[in-house]
């Protein structure tokens, strides 16, 4: 069953209502992987969730093990922009076996 973001990342979401005006999320129950891209032109990818152990913000003892790229490559930014935008338009709906899980399937 997929869940929202838990109530401490709700509660440091909500401190910034400026910086999250006008974003928009789609929760699919296959998505893992994490990337961020930059006008295009930089993108980070990775394994780490973007949650305090995730990122390494809990403290050296209290972590996970993760690791990412920061890269302005253009033959791996457009890759992780294609993914990105497929998953997001719901290219893969129509063929997903978990739309039972899935709260936001374009398809539904």
């Amino acid at each position: 069953m997929q869940k929202s973001p838990g109530p401490a990342f709700r509660k440091d979401f909500d401190r910034f209502p400026g910086l999250w005006a006008g974003v928009e999320r789609v929760r699919c129950p296959h998505v893992h992987f994490k990337c961020v891209i930059i006008d295009s032109k930089q993108a980070f990818f990775g394994t780490a969730n973007l949650t305090g152990a995730g990122m390494g913000a809990k403290g050296g003892n209290n972590r996970n093990f993760e690791n990412g790229v920061l890269t302005d490559d253009p033959g791996l930014i457009e890759p992780l922009t294609t993914q990105f935008d497929d998953v997001w338009c719901g290219v893969f709906c129509t063929k997903c076996g978990r739309r039972q899980y899935c709260t936001d399937c374009l398809l539904l």
